[in-house]
């Protein structure tokens, strides 16, 4: 069960009042600290399916003490912007910086600063296929229509741009800044086109939860 926000002031003021960072009170911590990280995307991108959250850090509840977490971040199994479905999107930061006080005063954790974050998502050539209209396949390092190459650009505009010799170019929007927050590139692997970047601020669906 996930502690509410009694239950995790009890843990924060064990953990400070007796140096408490046994195993059963870090898990509990660490679990109750993912389910508000997932409740943030899901109120974040509300069309984001298969939301699950995830801390690596140990012990967790050293953030206590020194402020940091070593690794935090999210994946969504699906999320579809203008016809255009993105699949495993992964987002990875490392190094947060999190305010102590908010955390033990207001049982919110408050992301101040990171080092460096990762995200990723993935298009399949199913969901290429129903955006676009025809047959899209995924060859070793390029897709394919009918037998004729597919130009793929990502612009300033956060668009993904599809180019099919013959037919034109289709634009659609890169999922919302809140959950990549920098302009990717684009890669082919297990017969998906990949897309993906680094970044060195808070996405906005990772600064303030609890």
């Amino acid at each position: 069960m996930i502690p509410g926000r009694g239950c995790i002031t009890g843990i924060v003021i064990l953990a400070v009042g007796l140096g408490g960072l046994g195993d059963v009170t870090d898990v509990v911590a660490r679990h109750w600290t993912t389910s508000q990280i997932e409740k943030r995307i899901r109120a974040t991108v509300p069309q984001a399916q298969g939301v699950h959250a995830h801390i690596r850090s140990f012990p967790f509840l050293k953030v206590l003490v020194n402020g940091h977490v070593d690794e935090m971040g999210g994946h969504i199994d699906h999320l579809t912007v203008a016809r255009l479905t993105f699949d495993d999107i992964d987002v990875e930061i490392h190094g947060l910086r999190i305010k102590q006080g908010d955390l033990i005063s207001n049982r919110k954790v408050v992301v101040t600063h990171i080092d460096t974050g990762t995200v990723s998502a993935t298009l399949t050539a199913a969901s290429l296929t129903q955006a676009f209209g025809v047959p899209v396949g995924v060859a070793a390092n390029s897709l394919v229509a009918s037998g004729v190459a597919v130009g793929v650009s990502v612009r300033s505009s956060r668009q993904v741009v599809i180019t099919v010799a013959g037919i034109g170019a289709r634009s659609f929007p890169l999922p919302d800044a809140s959950l990549l927050p920098c302009l990717p590139s684009v890669a082919f692997a297990h017969q998906a086109m990949v897309l993906s970047c680094s970044f060195d601020h808070v996405p906005s669906a990772f600064t303030s939860f609890g």
